[in-house]
């Protein structure tokens, strides 16, 4: 496998993992919790922590290609930028589908 797939490969892995990670830590705090607010508080952490998880794996694309020219790096920011095209995509879709839902009748 060469390392432009290998860096494609990663980012929705990590995406996906962190969002899973998310979902477990809501379900876990739910359960544990008296409220709702703890909860809420996790997930928000984890899903800041995928934010800046995404920011970071944009830095090291970026500075892996521009200053190297590794295929890496490359593999990298291309499947970051297919990765946020794909859930920006399904978060249209999702809200289109629920508009049309809760339409009044």
């Amino acid at each position: 496998m060469s390392n432009k797939t290998k860096g494609i490969i990663i980012p929705p892995l990590v995406t996906i993992l962190i969002i899973v990670l998310g979902i477990v830590v809501g379900v876990i705090v739910a359960s544990t919790s008296t409220d709702g607010w703890a909860a809420l508080g996790a997930i928000l952490m984890v899903f800041w922590f995928l934010g800046l998880t995404i920011i970071v794996i944009y830095v090291v694309g970026f500075v892996l290609y521009y200053k190297k020219k590794s295929d890496w790096g490359l593999g990298l920011l291309i499947g970051m930028t297919g990765t946020l095209g794909f859930f920006g995509i399904a978060g249209i879709l999702i809200s289109l589908y629920n508009a049309i839902i809760n339409l009044p009748k």
